[in-house]
């Protein structure tokens, strides 16, 4: 290492050592030291400036990532076909064990031959075979179909325990929250972006999504139940969206005895709309229209309870603000004679009282 090196390293210490090196040409021991320090230095001061150079890279590699990005979408999900076998097996054999005779293989086979098609051309219908082998009964009664609202439905049908909404089928289970698309003009998944409706309509997520609900609204019968979100701005039932273009023009008649509407407020958001009102009331003239029979219920309890689990300190959750039947029932309780109801005994306490229906509660 020459002085002039030294000398660039030199700025880096404190201006004692550079008092120091001032007497190197006089060759004593404080110029010597102050050369071991400085080429001890030397290899740090490398090393960051590599770290520095990789850094770099990396930005600019991530940047050319999101340069080459097509979609507007996400890629394809690392670990696809595995996550969609394990999804597969797990629910035939611990979720619908009935189902054990399934072939996985060969639904993951059905399913991605969609894979091999341009990332705007695939259609609804591409999914046929794949939905032929995966499909499977439905429970009566037992369908949940929703809008936006996703993540409380999934939590209150409970791995299909109490209901089994679109999600929790089969061939829903294997899709749920992935992404998928070739790439657009070579061979192989595409990891950076995937296309949405925004890029172009049909797209494999999308276009399997719409299969999926044509089918299971097919197959559901019985009493068929719909989770709204009274929250949400843009009203709780889009006028334009799967549940209102490729699942209720589907709903078999013969099949369904009536349909439960539940219009369900975000704890703490606003209540945009219930029933009777705004697109809720636009589904209702919808379903009357063709033919259903139908009711609706703003924040049905049972969901409400499950949604206060965590907010449970919040004023929406408050014990009489979930639970108006609570006085009628201490008025069950205490009082024997129905004519002697006085107090917080409310005109409906005592109808019900008459008829025994709290007696049958308690």
């Amino acid at each position: 290492m020459s002085m002039q090196q030294v000398t660039k390293t030199k700025v880096f210490f404190p201006a004692s050592a550079r008092g120091s090196h001032l007497s190197a040409k006089r060759g004593n021991k404080s110029s010597r030291r102050l050369f071991q320090i400085s080429a001890m230095a030397a290899p740090g001061w490398a090393l960051f400036r590599l770290s520095l150079s990789a850094l770099l890279l990396w930005l600019a590699a991530a940047g050319a990532g999101r340069a080459d990005a097509q979609w507007s979408g996400e890629g394809t999900s690392p670990h696809l076909p595995s996550i969609f076998l394990g999804r597969c097996a797990e629910y035939v054999a611990l979720v619908a064990p009935q189902l054990r005779d399934k072939n996985c293989t060969a639904i993951w086979e059905a399913f991605k031959m969609v894979l091999d098609k341009d990332p705007c051309s695939v259609l609804p219908s591409d999914y046929d075979l794949f939905m032929n082998l995966s499909r499977h009964s439905i429970p009566r009664d037992k369908s949940l179909f929703w809008e936006n609202n996703q993540f409380l439905v999934t939590s209150y049908a409970d791995n299909t325990r109490r209901f089994m909404p679109l999600q929790d089928v089969l061939y829903g289970r294997t899709g749920d929250l992935l992404s998928w698309c070739r790439q657009r003009n070579a061979s192989g998944l595409d990891y950076q972006s995937c296309p949405t409706s925004e890029d172009c309509e049909n797209n494999a997520v999308n276009s399997f999504w719409k299969r999926a609900s044509m089918q299971y609204s097919k197959d559901s019968s019985g009493v068929i139940h719909v989770m709204l979100n009274g929250s949400e701005p843009t009203g709780a039932y889009p006028v334009k969206g799967f549940f209102a273009d490729f699942e209720v023009p589907y709903f078999q008649k013969d099949k369904i005895t009536r349909i439960e509407i539940w219009v369900m407020n975000e704890i703490g958001g606003p209540q945009v709309e219930s029933c009777g009102e705004g697109s809720v009331k636009i589904l209702e003239e919808r379903l009357k229209t063709m033919g259903f029979q139908y009711s609706c219920i703003d924040d049905y309890l049972p969901v409400k309870l499950l949604q206060c689990v965590d907010h449970s300190t919040h004023p929406d959750c408050a014990l009489n603000s979930i639970s108006p039947v609570a006085t009628n029932l201490n008025c069950a309780v205490f009082v024997s004679d129905p004519g002697e109801m006085e107090g917080d005994c409310t005109r409906e306490c005592k109808l019900q009282k008459l008829r025994g229906l709290f007696f049958k509660s308690i």
